[in-house]
């Protein structure tokens, strides 16, 4: 939920949300490979549709949260500073 905290207070430049999103969907892609042997019973439609729902509930609550509390916030800040990690990690190295 780092990405909807940044959204709200950093508004991070064009690369360094090209790289968080990048490294998101890697993230998106094992988690959805894992879900898969998790629950075999289960298309990889409905896991997809299942991880859609829940980060739009995540990001909307996130949201939510950020501009109840404001920027300012040390949790919303520990979470701006989670979207800038996550931006600069590089899978595989």
């Amino acid at each position: 939920m780092a990405g909807a905290a940044a959204a709200e207070c950093a508004k991070p430049d064009k690369v360094t949300l090209t790289n968080y999103l990048a490294n998101f969907q890697v993230v998106s892609t094992s988690a959805s490979i894992e879900l898969q042997k998790r629950y075999p019973d289960r298309s990889k439609a409905q896991i997809d549709e299942a991880m859609t729902k829940k980060f739009e509930f995540l990001s909307n609550k996130t949201a939510d949260a950020v501009r109840k509390k404001g920027c300012d916030d040390a949790g919303v800040q520990k979470l701006v500073r989670l979207f800038s990690v996550q931006a600069k990690w590089q899978p595989g190295k």
